[in-house]
């Protein structure tokens, strides 16, 4: 078995294991980041960190599933999320999956505020673990001992059929009902070590 096999196989494993396992498996992927640059996933997808060569593949995707996200309405609002997307890729905290040299997966996510700020991946790329794979990358980035929200759609949208299982498999718990870009949403906690105050 050569050895980019094993990290394949190292990497696929972590979607098969309960979230409180998940860091552990994860940590274990960074050195192999350090070497090769992105985290290889399967069938050809690498999970990466954002540079600035990336920023039209990144737009590109977004504008495919823009009408799935509150305050990406105009021209002038996705003008000022380019901004921010430069902004975070110079942090260092946006994250992207690849296909083909294309981006596929995005997400934002923020220290200062510790939250998953946005995530999107490409319509006809999901179900490959893509979600997953970003996400568990995020979380191995923060400290153990931060809580982590994220704000998605509220129970009965259609539009949170899919992320709202997809939170709770990591360990995220329903918070409090919130409107974002005048939209109806929910907030959800990611609560580390048990620290949640009752």
């Amino acid at each position: 078995m050569t050895e980019r096999s094993k990290e394949n196989q190292l990497y696929v494993a972590i979607y098969e294991i309960p979230p409180q396992q998940l860091f552990i498996l994860v940590e274990t992927t960074i050195e192999m980041e350090k070497e090769e640059g992105c985290i290889m996933l399967n069938e050809g997808y690498s999970l990466c960190f954002a540079e600035m060569q990336d920023i039209d593949s990144w737009l590109k995707m977004i504008e495919i599933v823009r009408d799935n996200f509150p305050g990406l309405e105009t021209t002038e609002k996705m003008d000022g999320y380019r901004q921010t997307v430069i902004k975070n890729i110079k942090r260092e905290t946006a994250l992207c999956v690849k296909y083909d040299n294309e981006i596929v997966g995005a997400m934002i996510f923020s220290y200062h505020s510790q939250c998953l700020s946005c995530m999107a991946v490409h319509p006809k790329h999901r179900r490959q673990g893509i979600a997953s794979a970003m996400i568990g990358k995020m979380i191995s980035l923060f400290p153990n001992d931060v809580d982590i929200s994220v704000i998605t759609f509220r129970e009965g949208d259609i539009r949170g059929i899919a992320p709202r299982p997809l939170y709770k498999k990591f360990g995220f718990e329903e918070d409090e009902l919130v409107i974002e870009f005048e939209y109806p949403e929910q907030k959800f906690i990611l609560y580390r070590k048990g620290r949640r105050n009752n």
